[in-house]
């Protein structure tokens, strides 16, 4: 029996989740299976879990045709959802590659297999998920691979994954422009691009986004003139006190005022 009936028969059965998931580690832990096989059967149980969802929330875009007609077609008893997948298999196959140092892109492959599967059956796909294979990418030091799926949104936007790639900036300092440049594209992100550009006491930057966006009043004067202060730069304090005179924020005397408290 190949993997791909095998699983539409334990789906089948009542209790089965358990075997299910052990058929799917001996595919992946064991590399019994190759890329195309283990993609269809990620399709099958995805099939599978997209009709569970369906079925359970409101609103959410159904399936094309042929693909309900396979869903429907198997009365299933188990589902297998994505942290199922991912506590029994793709944690134990990240640990696996950080111990025996396995083919890193054996398992790489694994976790964009498995999110193209969710993506065709417009399925969500969790955050975690992302961040195991953010992770993965840059414990095994393959960022370029890291930079083309966050260009070809393979990885997809969002704040957590951009809070994500600013925690690594220490391992590799171009995460902190991608971070920035993520949220950029969600552009509903203002506040967080100004905190990050005032870590790293860019306050011009910072000034210029806020202005384009109206963020600039009198609650954001005075932390703006501290930054600028603490910069030691006095190019930088006088552009940040003239941009507050000019939009009648504050006034010279205010602001001077402040600068020598």
């Amino acid at each position: 029996m190949d993997k791909c009936s095998l699983i539409d028969f334990l789906l089948l059965r009542p209790k089965s989740k358990d075997i299910t998931l052990e058929v799917l580690q001996h595919m992946i832990l064991q590399k019994r299976s190759n890329l195309i096989e283990i993609g269809n059967v990620f399709d099958h149980l995805n099939i599978v879990y997209k009709k569970h969802l369906n079925n359970h929330i409101m609103n959410t875009s159904p399936l094309p045709n042929d693909y309900m007609i396979v869903a429907e077609s198997l009365q299933c008893k188990v589902v297998i959802e994505q942290l199922d997948v991912y506590m029994h298999v793709f944690v134990k196959l990240v640990d696996k590659l950080e111990n025996t140092k396995d083919d890193k892109k054996f398992t790489v492959s694994i976790l964009v297999e498995y999110i193209r599967s969710l993506t065709d059956n417009k399925i969500t796909i969790e955050h975690f998920l992302y961040e195991l294979l953010i992770n993965c990418l840059v414990i095994n030091k393959m960022y370029y691979q890291l930079h083309q799926m966050v260009q070809y949104h393979i990885v997809i936007d969002s704040k957590p994954l951009a809070c994500l790639l600013l925690s690594l900036e220490s391992l590799y300092s171009p995460a902190h422009q991608m971070a920035l440049d993520m949220l950029h594209r969600l552009n509903t992100a203002h506040e967080e691009i100004v905190e990050v550009l005032l870590s790293k006491k860019q306050v011009i930057p910072s000034m210029r986004y806020m202005s384009k966006h109206n963020m600039l009043d009198h609650s954001t004067y005075r932390k703006l003139t501290e930054i600028a202060i603490s910069t030691d730069n006095s190019k930088i304090l006088h552009s940040t006190k003239e941009e507050f005179v000019q939009r009648k924020v504050t006034s010279n005397d205010e602001l001077d005022t402040n600068t020598k408290g």
